[in-house]
């Protein structure tokens, strides 16, 4: 719901509006709520001096789930055989892996229904804000013109999660289903949170004051000589505070109050005394940042005859991050332009089909402040630490290692643009060409006595080329039929010329490795050569490979996350009332894994009882001969894991073979793409017969989202390349629309 006010006299106007907005999810439990205001207030001070003083604000209230509870993900990997109720209307409890039991031995697998965790677990998302700004612009002269700008923005987030002790998140780490032992029981004792369930909690509150205030001189002479010199200065101070807490003993339905969790446990009833502090004292945190941001900027442009302008902008920023190198804390940004309106030339005066036609050449050198490093060492209580109940003292952990001596990331832009409308601007073009060359900070490991396993070094380099092309044709216009489209592509391919980061086997798989004259986004994989014959188990190549210097040595290169050319096509049909658009998105020049088979992360790989799997499951290896590439349930062979090739810079460590299997080439395919995003028709009611009713518009439309996808890669059968998951669900809707 939406409510406009405008009203006011010459001095003064004001345009308020209000909202609001409710919206019901597709599964139950995840619900919006969402209220904001508007309001601006324009006040003429005589003929040179306006004032503007704008305000909005605004709540938003979420409420979803929490803690692995999804419907959506529960009926896509969960077995159909399962009902949700009993024939007497009571839930339907099936058996799900989780956590070892520290009360029953040999217990891994609980009670579980996804609606019993719907009641029982829940997350809720507040946040409020509002903002005011005031913003004087004083024409002192005809050519000299200044503008203030005073703003204050404040923003809070309230979140909190939960899951009581019916929960099956809560039994797994009971150990126990509730209520199935007696009180004081040597299973209770053993249990490491016998009474309750868990809450967390967090506040987030960011204020930010700015203040900029600039000088601009605007002048034209003799008609065709036209300067503007602008400068200006900014201060931005943004204050980030807040904390978050996690308590275990919740007792949601009991005032929302707290059971103690015991400090000390005694697993399947031994008499040695198990720390159990991280239950019984749960974790918190503060947050405490503020970020001061200083820039000077200044703007030069000058045009002749409409026809030729050039442009200079240069602009210094100061950071507090480099607080130890004052050196670091200023890093000057320029960059330079000129624009040739071909189209206004005299010599096209006579081209009746040309109506514009603009180049543009820029260069310019940007620098950013990396927020996520401080150029000191900062460290977190690590709480008490010791060996049983002895040696016991208190510990600092390193949450981020100090930088004094990394700056800012630097980088280099050329540009190439053009810019061309014909044919009384039925034809428009945009066509711009890029290169940047950037100096960025880069992951690398360091030894572990450092406090951590890596830290941000800097030294690498990488260059980045593409275009973008966005282009609008009216092929058909006559008084009852129109038909446009709109088409827009872009392209971007990056390489890194330097390096200076150290890759491990995990990024070489996962696409994070940055490898010299290879672009960004690369990832590798497993050669598969055969399933072992005895048991089923995959094999790879390159595995006995000696003195290998990188995992490059035996891994073999497999493409890149990110497409080489995304674009989307845009198409109008219309016929008198009648107005039917159709929106495609495309992408080419991309792989991506196919979902795993075994997942290795829950039970070793094998399927649990409770778990919808694939279907290429039933082609699996079963018996010596089999001729396929599935391999068998783990379980049935002994060889799970195994050790890669030695290399000189990576760390050797076991790897799964299945795990290794769904990082193998085989699982790799083309992402190459064609998706209709939209479907819609739209009818237009009759104006004529609308002014009879006082109504200035009424307009009936049905809109299908997702409708269908084409998918060069048969392997992906079915399955949606852009989210490696389920299709992209498709949402239909009628909408209703009139204004008076």
């Amino acid at each position: 719901h939406n409510i406009s006010i405008n009203g006011g006299s010459e001095k003064i106007r004001n345009r308020t509006s209000f909202s609001i907005n409710q919206e019901k999810g597709e599964a139950k439990g995840n619900d919006l709520l969402s209220i904001s205001m508007v309001s601006n207030t324009e006040v003429r001070l005589g003929e040179k001096l306006i004032v503007n003083l704008l305000l909005n604000g605004g709540m938003r209230k979420v409420e979803g789930f929490a803690y692995g509870v999804d419907p959506f993900t529960y009926a896509y990997n969960t077995s159909r055989i399962f009902p949700a109720y009993n024939e007497d209307g009571t839930y339907y409890y099936h058996e799900k892996w989780g956590e070892r039991s520290y009360a029953i031995n040999n217990k891994y697998s609980y009670n579980y229904n996804v609606l019993n965790e719907l009641s029982n677990t829940g997350s809720e998302n507040n946040t409020k804000n509002w903002n005011t700004t005031l913003d004087l612009n004083w024409n002192i002269c005809s050519s000299i013109r200044y503008q203030g700008v005073v703003s204050y923005a404040s923003s809070s987030a309230e979140t909190k999660k939960y899951a009581t002790e019916r929960s099956f998140y809560i039994t797994q780490y009971r150990g126990y289903e509730f209520g199935s032992v007696l009180p004081n029981s040597e299973e209770e004792k053993s249990a490491r949170i016998p009474k309750g369930g868990l809450l967390e909690t967090g506040t987030t509150v960011v204020e930010t004051i700015t203040v900029r205030n600039s000088l601009t001189y605007d002048q034209l002479f003799s008609d065709k000589h036209r300067t503007l010199f602008q400068i200006g200065l900014e201060t931005n101070s943004t204050k980030t505070t807040g904390g978050t807490n996690k308590r275990y003993g919740y007792l949601k339905d009991r005032g929302e109050t707290f059971a103690n969790v015991p400090q000390t446990i005694y697993e399947n009833g031994s008499t040695y005394a198990q720390d159990n502090s991280d239950y019984a004292y749960g974790a918190t945190s503060v947050l405490n940042r503020k970020n001061n941001l200083l820039s000077a900027y200044a703007q030069a442009v000058y045009t002749y005859d409409e026809r030729y302008i050039l442009n200079f902008n240069a602009r210094v920023d100061a950071s507090n991050r480099f607080g130890q190198d004052k050196n670091k804390r200023f890093e000057p940004n320029w960059s330079a332009g000129i624009k040739w309106r071909v189209g206004n030339e005299i010599f096209l005066g006579n081209c009746n089909w040309l109506n514009s036609l603009d180049l543009t050449v820029s260069y310019g050198y940007q620098g950013n402040s990396v927020e996520s490093v401080s150029p000191y060492l900062i460290a977190v209580d690590g709480g008490l630490f010791g060996i049983g109940n002895y040696y016991q003292s208190y510990v600092l952990r390193v949450k981020s290692l100090p930088y004094p001596n990394l700056g800012w990331e630097k980088t280099k832009t050329y540009n190439l643009g053009l810019d061309i409308a014909l044919l009384n601007n039925r034809l428009n073009a945009t066509f711009n060409y890029y290169r940047k060359n950037s100096d960025v900070l880069s992951s690398r490991d360091v030894p572990y006595e450092n406090g951590m396993v890596n830290c941000v070094v800097s030294g690498s380099e990488m260059e980045n080329t593409g275009y973008e092309f966005v282009v609008e044709v009216v092929p058909i216009q006559t008084k009852d039929f129109t038909w446009k489209l709109s088409l827009n592509s872009s392209s971007t391919r990056n390489k890194i010329t330097k390096n200076n980061r150290g890759n491990t086997l995990d990024d070489f798989l996962s696409g994070k490795a940055v490898v010299k004259g290879k672009p960004f986004s690369t990832f590798y994989s497993y050669k598969f050569k055969e399933l072992d014959q005895t048991d089923g188990t995959p094999l790879f190549e390159n595995m006995d490979i000696e003195s290998a210097e990188t995992p490059l040595d035996y891994l073999v290169e497999s493409g890149k996350f990110t497409p080489d050319f995304s674009g989307g096509l845009n198409t109008m049909l219309k016929y008198k009332n009648w107005t039917l658009y159709a929106l495609f998105s495309l992408q080419w020049g991309g792989n991506g894994r196919l979902p795993v088979l075994y997942d290795t992360q829950s039970n070793g790989g094998v399927p649990t009882p409770e778990q919808n799997v694939s279907r290429k499951l039933k082609d699996r290896w079963r018996n010596a001969g089999d001729q396929t590439i599935i391999p068998s349930v783990p379980g049935i062979g002994q060889t799970f894991m195994y050790l890669p090739p030695k290399t000189g810079n990576d760390y050797r460590e076991l790897k799964n073979v299945y795990e290794s299997y769904n990082n193998s080439d085989l699982r790799v395919a083309k992402t190459d793409m064609i998706r209709c995003n939209s479907l819609s028709l739209a009818y237009e009611f009759n104006q004529e017969w609308l002014n009879k009713w006082h109504v200035n518009r009424m307009m009936l439309k049905a809109t299908m989202m997702n409708p269908f996808m084409w998918v060069r890669d048969k392997k992906w059968d079915g399955i949606d390349p852009e989210t490696g998951n389920w299709p992209t669900r498709r949402v239909t809707s009628l909408s209703f629309q009139i204004a008076f």
